[in-house]
């Protein structure tokens, strides 16, 4: 008996690079404001409750959009989920995962709740936000895939014993 291992699709492949570097100041001014925010909002409430002011922006913090938000440039998206082909990382794509495509500065935006995890350039956001809705409903991960495998043999091999002994 060969082991199989669990075919893995790619449905979209891309080095987005240059777009990624065309934003960069983009991403730049809006990491330098919300820190520039955050840093006013704690100047602003110190004096008059002091040391409650950090816990005050902490609990604001958890509110307000991350400041830093990583960006992937050359990736590709597969029935697992998303992988990084620069830095050889998977990410698991799950059914809470939200998708919005900004189409003016090339990027799909991956939100889970209010939270923005993660940004993918692409030169086709609309396309690349359609992939990842649909592939979110059904990506597993690779351990999950040869569970399934192995329990659908388990599975064939009892039927076969059982129609044998008939």
């Amino acid at each position: 008996m060969s082991e199989s291992r669990p075919q893995i699709e790619v449905f979209y492949e891309v080095d987005a690079t240059e777009l990624k570097d065309r934003d960069k100041k983009r991403r730049y001014m809006r990491t330098i404001g919300l820190l520039a925010l955050y840093f006013l909002i704690m100047l602003i409430l110190y004096p008059y409750i002091f040391e409650l002011s950090l816990i005050v922006l902490f609990i604001l913090l958890f509110f307000l959009p991350a400041p830093f938000v990583p960006s992937l440039a050359a990736y590709k998206i597969t029935n697992y989920g998303i992988i990084d082909s620069i830095k050889d990382r998977k990410i698991p794509l799950k059914p809470e995962f939200r998708f919005i495509a900004n189409v003016e500065r090339k990027f799909v935006s991956v939100f889970k709740g209010r939270r923005e995890l993660f940004m993918l350039y692409t030169p086709e956001p609309m396309r690349v936000m359609r992939i990842l809705e649909r592939v979110s409903k059904i990506a597993k991960p690779p351990e999950e895939l040869e569970k399934m495998e192995l329990e659908e043999l388990m599975k064939k091999e009892g039927e076969g014993e059982v129609e044998s002994k008939q």
